[in-house]
């Protein structure tokens, strides 16, 4: 999959726009292995901490879940992502991944785990409602 979408690199443009649900992940490998399980995802360009502003318009309204890498500018950059959609998404969640080491991300937690374990987490997430205090 190519990025697709503004000048700036939004990724998976056309399925974000129409899906409720958006998964987003660091990374284009991430987005297009949970796109291949039929979620949305999407990144942005130029790696972490990278996220624009304008992106945000397309997320207006939508249930956005945040998967960070698990590394400190993982965690940066899902923390720049939240605040920016703060008032813009209906609902934000935060998943952070069980099983994955150092600099971990969502191809390394599947080498452990099945798809349905993180439906299960995405859910669990969900009945807690939106995040606080990230």
């Amino acid at each position: 999959m190519e990025f697709t979408g503004d000048s700036e690199g939004s990724y998976n443009l056309a399925a974000v726009i129409e899906a409720q649900e958006i998964i987003i992940v660091e990374g284009e490998k991430d987005a297009d292995r949970l796109n291949g399980l039929g979620l949305v995802a999407t990144t942005n360009a130029g790696g972490a901490e990278k996220w624009q502003g304008e992106y945000n318009s397309f997320l207006r309204d939508k249930d956005v879940v945040l998967i960070p890498d698990n590394d400190e500018t993982g965690k940066r950059h899902i923390k720049k992502i939240a605040s920016s959609l703060k008032g813009v998404a209906r609902s934000i969640k935060l998943i952070e991944l069980p099983d994955v080491g150092d600099k971990g991300d969502v191809s390394d937690y599947f080498e452990l785990n099945s798809p349905a374990k993180l439906y299960e987490l995405i859910e669990k997430r969900c009945m807690k409602n939106s995040i606080q205090n990230i």
